[in-house]
């Protein structure tokens, strides 16, 4: 997904939204293709911008959610790096 935002799409909200049972989201109907349509190319894909605020009018919490969680992780590896720093663990 080379023009994708995110560098692991398990926080990208138009991910989450494709793969839910409401569907949208990043899927143009071509999934199955690998990638999704604003990895196939800004232009040519869908407008990144643009999916967000659909998708933030239909489900407001999802992208409060998504960050959180990204979020949560990025703290958890940091944690895990500041400890094999201080040597408390391996």
């Amino acid at each position: 997904m080379s023009n994708c935002p995110y560098g692991d799409i398990r926080f990208c909200p138009l991910y989450l939204a494709a793969h839910g049972p409401d569907g949208g989201g990043c899927d143009d109907g071509r999934l199955g293709e690998g990638g999704c349509a604003v990895g196939r190319g800004f232009g040519r894909g869908m407008d990144y911008g643009a999916a967000l605020g659909r998708l933030q009018a239909a489900h407001s919490g999802m992208i409060a959610r998504a960050e959180s969680a990204e979020w949560q992780e990025a703290a958890q590896r940091q944690r895990a790096r500041n400890r094999r720093a201080a040597g408390l663990a391996s």
